[in-house]
């Protein structure tokens, strides 16, 4: 005679419970019943590992890409500030050029005027 065994699948719907007959075929059946619902739940798990996981990746990718667009408007801040300092620089040199014959002429013309006037005076 079989002993019935009382284990149960801790997720299973099937108990062995359920099939009393003890013919071979039927208890081959039972077993292979059992695995594939002991499957099945570990599938499902897995799945739900899986989707636990993505939800990670999209939240990850989701901030990197919130990153991403921060940077690139920080880069483009920091472009135009050296587009700003090349241009400002770039009109100094120019306004250096045109400022030293003016500061030559100027230096020349008060030249010749302080120097006249610093011959040495005849005492009487």
């Amino acid at each position: 005679s079989q002993t019935l065994r009382t284990m149960v699948s801790s997720q299973s719907q099937t108990s062995e419970m359920d099939f009393l007959e003890p013919d071979p075929e039927m208890q081959l059946l039972r077993q292979q019943l059992l695995g594939a619902e002991e499957q099945m739940h570990d599938m499902q798990n897995k799945c739900k590992e899986l989707c636990c996981e993505l939800q990670e990746l999209q939240h990850h990718r989701r901030t990197s890409e919130e990153e991403q667009r921060r940077l690139q408007r920080e880069l483009k801040c920091a472009q135009n500030e050296v587009l700003r300092f090349q241009t400002s620089y770039s009109v100094v040199q120019n306004m250096s050029g045109m400022w030293k014959p003016m500061v030559f002429l100027a230096i020349a013309a008060v030249a010749l005027y302080v120097l006249p006037n610093m011959r040495p005076q005849e005492t009487e």
